[in-house]
């Protein structure tokens, strides 16, 4: 449909007018060049293109091998960019949060909670003794776990571990369910500090960074537990 390399924009042009144009042949190395010259500023047609010397194989333009170098290199610009605003929107979004003001939210129900939690789980647990565990962590949300942990601290003795180590050290216990346990409370301090600040910047920062390293089949090891109750005291300051 087009001859030689001459007003090639126009000629494209006007024949977009006339034909719906979803696949195009360049039947040589310069008029293909230009062609996706031109394509770069028509944003809105992406029609699909020959594999060269191959007719009958097909594939579109932003997957093709011979893409002009400067087409990857934007395209290589717009992914670093696009890296760049989601960090510099995470690093503003922990900002904000190291920056608010710790308030703490008292719940009544979330004190009940953590007493309940630790009657079931301090000396040896039975089944139905860590059915009642579950139940109630389960019960845990970033508005109650601030009251959950008070409750829970207030009523520990020295049958009891804090909260993470006690869960992870639950002997004949299903370890992903352990885990998922853990992985909630986790979250819900998380979102407590989302919503309502935190005492320890150093704790929220270490407790985000273990949490992405948190995994529903992996069982923490003990230290690692005793490490995220001590950043959930010092967020807390309890």
């Amino acid at each position: 449909l087009i001859v030689g390399c001459n007003d090639l924009r126009k000629k494209i042009e006007n024949l977009r007018q006339k034909y719906p144009l979803d696949a195009v042949c360049c039947s040589g190395v310069e008029l293909q060049s230009r062609f996706f010259k031109i394509l770069k500023d028509w944003q809105d047609y992406r029609p699909f293109m020959p594999q060269f010397g191959h007719n009958e194989l097909f594939e579109e333009i932003s997957n093709s091998d011979i893409l002009a170098s400067d087409m990857k290199a934007e395209s290589e610009n717009r992914r670093v960019q696009d890296a760049k605003n989601k960090k510099d929107a995470e690093d503003k979004k922990l900002q904000d949060i190291l920056d608010k003001k710790f308030v703490k939210n008292e719940v009544q129900e979330g004190v009940d909670i953590g007493k309940k939690i630790v009657d079931a789980l301090e000396w040896y647990t039975t089944d139905d003794e860590w059915g009642s565990a579950v139940d109630n962590i389960d019960l845990i949300d970033a508005d109650n776990v601030y009251s959950v942990i008070q409750g829970y601290k207030e009523d520990k003795n020295w049958g009891a571990d804090d909260i993470i180590r006690q869960i992870r050290t639950e002997s004949g216990r299903n370890a992903e369910e352990k885990m998922r346990l853990i992985i909630h409370i986790v979250d819900a301090v998380i979102g407590y500090c989302e919503k309502y600040g935190t005492n320890s910047k150093e704790g929220f920062t270490e407790l985000l960074k273990i949490q992405e390293t948190l995994k529903p089949d992996t069982l923490i090891s003990t230290e690692t537990a005793e490490n995220i109750d001590r950043y959930i005291l010092r967020i807390f300051n309890l």
